[in-house]
């Protein structure tokens, strides 16, 4: 019982999309887990203060803001391009796929 080479092929390709889907698909939870982190901290803003003490305290929070803003967005970055190489892999992987699919079709006729 030989099967044709295409459909193996085929299931490889399949396989191996699905692999660096997997392998994407960490770095992406964790970009997005630090995203949304970031857009609360962007969205959060402290009423108008009401004493000099709370507007020390406002001031002080927007100190800390803008600094975890800053090592979010650092931190984003870095796992970006960790995520870069897994995207460009993934893609080739799934333009495989696609292909190998149309020349089973061709193959077909």
């Amino acid at each position: 019982m030989s099967r044709d080479p295409l459909d193996m092929l085929g299931q490889l390709a399949g396989l191996r999309a699905d692999r660096s889907a997997a392998r994407l698909a960490k770095v992406q939870v964790l970009i997005d887990r630090l995203q949304g982190k970031l857009d609360a901290l962007r969205d959060a803003a402290p009423g108008t203060p009401g004493s000099i003490a709370e507007a020390v305290m406002r001031d002080r929070w927007h100190r800390w803001r803008a600094g975890q803003i800053a090592e979010l967005n650092l931190q984003i970055a870095r796992l970006e391009g960790i995520a870069q190489p897994h995207r460009e892999a993934h893609a080739r992987d799934a333009a495989r796929q696609a292909v190998l699919e149309r020349l089973k079709k061709k193959a077909r006729r």
